[in-house]
């Protein structure tokens, strides 16, 4: 059950990175339409893209936390002291 939630974590994590990546791609793509014509804009879109760029960093990094922290400890032979 455990191995469960740590990939529907897992998932959950890689899929809120997905979904993030189109508002990512779209600012980014609308802050080099605008860095010429609108500087006003083209400072709005390039925060919209940082923020959305570190959004997607921290699901993934707590998504990978979570998985290897929920591991389960019979490891084999990995020598542990258990």
């Amino acid at each position: 059950m455990r191995n469960v939630i740590r990939w529907v974590i897992l998932a959950a994590g890689l899929a809120t990175a997905a979904w993030l990546l189109n508002d990512f791609w779209t600012n980014f793509l609308l802050w080099r339409a605008t860095q010429g014509t609108d500087p006003s804009a083209a400072e709005l879109y390039s925060d919209n893209c940082l923020v959305d760029g570190g959004m997607i960093a921290a699901a993934v990094v707590v998504a990978l936390i979570l998985f290897f922290v929920l591991r389960s400890d019979a490891g084999g032979g990995r020598g542990g002291s258990r």
